[in-house]
């Protein structure tokens, strides 16, 4: 939630009070034009948590349509647990809307132990079930 009229020497300038900046990167699209989205690298992990306190929703930037958003970039395991996450909700999406077990479709691909699964949570309507997907994945 940056806006895209800001450059990599304002974000810097923003950011500054904090620490040592290390790297100052906006993210950009094909056609070079700021995405609204930045990545500033500390030099220490304190320098970002310090940044992350004061800034976080402290402000709504020009053009945009809510507060800034300070946290520290989502890791490779953050990204995949999403994707997983949303993977099982259209799964049970799809087991909600089937009117019987025998008409479902496009879940042929499903391992019997990770459908049972499925089922059992449908039908209990407990999503806890789930809390071991992620070493079923």
């Amino acid at each position: 939630m940056v806006s895209k009229k800001c450059n990599e020497n304002d974000i810097r300038v923003m950011f500054s009070a904090f620490g040592q900046i290390e790297e100052c990167r906006i993210l950009r699209g094909p056609d070079g034009l700021s995405r609204g989205c930045a990545f500033v690298t500390f030099s220490t992990r304190a320098m970002a948590q310090n940044a992350i306190k004061a800034m976080h929703q402290s402000q709504t930037m020009e053009g945009c349509s809510s507060p800034i958003v300070v946290k520290f970039a989502d890791t490779q395991k953050d990204k995949e647990q999403r994707r997983l996450q949303q993977q099982l909700a259209q799964q049970m999406q799809q087991l909600n809307s089937a009117t019987t077990w025998g008409s479902l479709t496009g879940l042929g691909g499903l391992t019997p132990q990770y459908l049972a699964l499925l089922q059992q949570a449908a039908s209990s309507g407990n999503l806890g079930a789930f809390s071991g997907i992620q070493q079923m994945a």
